[in-house]
């Protein structure tokens, strides 16, 4: 039996993005029987292009709202309107592979115990190229489809932080609309995902899908992306585990936080370095080294040298240091 699929996208300002996220969900190898799109007062053409769109796809609808309700408020809506039986809630600058929707629905159908499926996700710069994979936790890595509850998904998420990518998930929609309700943003910012992620798990299995469905897009268009590269205090998603912590996911947590404080240091040394005239080539050779020592962040040592040197920047700043270039 074909389920019904419904794709909910919370806008705004997407006008070189958006086109090439419809076209890879109209062009699923499952039918979608809806994609509503959430626009938060658009002040580009984001809502003529998808005018366009309509034209052509009847399942798509616009919906503008009438003021500005914030990134997380727009979200709320997207829960809201989930329907069918299946919600993607997808993102406005990302790209789906052909079999992202019937992957999820056949983990989904194979696991009636499961509320909701996510998948590993490459990644794509502002242009689209592939210049990596996102962290996917060794754990996972095992199958191509791995069931976890929530004492494991708890368990992991202490470990590694969020790692879900967020407009990987396909949930229940009855699950999504009756029961998780409200993004809080309010409470938990920018981790709110990671709050729904939590919630999801109270209530049933999920699945994880090794295979990579979804290019993520990491890029000055991404909200996300903007934030991490340039955020020098304590990470959101700390509201989130403060709240869900216990005694025995205490050592996972303190270690989160350092790690936390060596991202912050880079930020610092990032923000030190391009606020400066800096050739061109400086830069360029930083950007490279800090995501190969990120991939490294889970050895002490590394991740302590990080701190210090971020430290010592910090404090030559403070000084009045200037470099001569």
């Amino acid at each position: 039996m074909i389920k019904n699929i419904c794709v909910c996208i919370p806008v705004y300002n997407a006008e070189s993005t958006i086109s090439e996220t419809l076209k890879s969900l109209v062009e699923q190898d499952y039918e979608i029987k809806k994609i509503k799109i959430f626009d938060n007062q658009s002040t580009d053409k984001t809502t003529q292009i998808i005018q366009q769109f309509k034209l052509k796809y009847p399942i798509i609808e616009l919906i503008v709202n009438e003021v500005n309700v914030g990134g997380e408020g727009n979200f709320t809506k997207c829960l809201e309107a989930s329907e069918g039986d299946y919600t993607l809630i997808a993102h406005s600058d990302d790209v789906y592979e052909k079999e992202f929707i019937s992957t999820s629905v056949k983990a989904l159908e194979a696991h009636p115990e499961s509320v909701a499926t996510f998948c590993r996700a490459s990644e794509i710069d502002s242009q689209g190229s592939t210049i990596g994979l996102r962290y996917f936790p060794q754990e996972l890595d095992l199958a191509e489809v791995t069931s976890i509850n929530q004492s494991v998904f708890m368990k992991l998420v202490f470990q590694y932080a969020n790692f879900i990518t967020c407009p990987s998930v396909v949930a229940r929609s009855s699950i999504y609309r009756d029961q998780i309700k409200v993004w809080k943003g309010g409470e938990f910012k920018t981790s709110a995902d990671l709050d729904v992620w939590l919630r999801l798990s109270q209530r049933g299995s999920l699945l994880a899908i090794k295979k990579p469905l979804i290019r993520y897009r990491v890029a000055d268009a991404s909200y996300s992306y903007r934030i991490a590269k340039k955020r020098i205090t304590k990470h959101d998603i700390f509201l989130v585990l403060e709240k869900y912590k216990t005694p025995e996911l205490e050592e996972c947590y303190q270690f989160l936080m350092m790690k936390d404080q060596a991202m912050r240091s880079i930020n610092i040394m990032r923000n030190f370095l391009f606020s400066e005239k800096f050739p061109n080539e400086i830069k360029i050779s930083y950007s490279l080294a800090m995501r190969k020592m990120f991939d490294s962040f889970w050895h002490f040592k590394v991740a302590s040298a990080i701190i210090l040197t971020g430290l010592l920047i910090s404090v030559l700043n403070l000084l009045g240091w200037k470099r001569d270039v």
